[in-house]
């Protein structure tokens, strides 16, 4: 996500489905407290 990979193409290198990607991000952004992955992305490089 960080990179700028769509859901396809992180399902693809992960061999799972669009619809498991979304769920996995949806809970990330829960924990982050964010809605989108600007917002996440932001969290992420300031937090490194």
């Amino acid at each position: 996500m960080a990179e700028g990979l769509t859901n396809r193409e992180i399902g693809e290198l992960f061999f799972i489905s669009v619809r498991t990607v979304g769920v996995h991000l949806g809970r990330i952004f829960d924990k982050l407290q964010v809605r989108t992955r600007v917002q996440a992305r932001r969290v992420f490089l300031t937090a490194a």
